[in-house]
């Protein structure tokens, strides 16, 4: 009898593995399909890397994400990215793609894949893995009721 609770719970793990996945993909899926629409809407120009924003870390080595300046309508707009790196990435004067929203000037983003999609994808695939355990949960004790 305990080994058919045991297994009976594994199956209920199973299903909030599954639930859990789903709910986090249909979130990532909104996130991606924000990100397209608005480089599809979005005009493109060149902007020029200013400086860096560091994200100091207890004990790590630091990372940094770079800040941009673009010009945009006669008006001269300072944004810095969303993932941060080693300062390869962006040279200090170096040429940087931006888009931004045109209907609000200062909405703007970095041109990059890295940009748009890095975050998402990674924790799409994340989830895919959660997903898989619960499926497989889910159909090895699916007996279990």
């Amino acid at each position: 009898m305990e080994d058919y609770e045991k297994k009976k719970n594994q199956r209920k793990v199973g299903i909030y593995f599954i639930i859990f996945s789903v709910f986090v993909i249909l979130i990532l899926s909104y996130l991606l399909l924000e990100s397209y629409i608005f480089r599809q809407n979005a005009v493109f120009v060149k902007g020029k890397v200013t400086g860096y924003l560091e994200n100091k870390r207890n004990n790590k080595p630091s990372t940094f994400t770079p800040i941009i300046e673009y010009t945009a309508e006669d008006n001269l707009i300072k944004i810095q990215g969303n993932t941060y790196g080693d300062t390869s990435l962006y040279q200090i004067g170096e040429e940087a793609s931006v888009c931004y929203n045109p209907k609000n000037i200062k909405e703007g983003r970095l041109d990059s894949f890295r940009e748009a999609y890095q975050f998402q994808l990674l924790l799409l695939g994340g989830i895919f893995f959660f997903l898989t355990i619960g499926i497989y949960l889910y159909n090895k004790y699916k007996d279990y009721k």
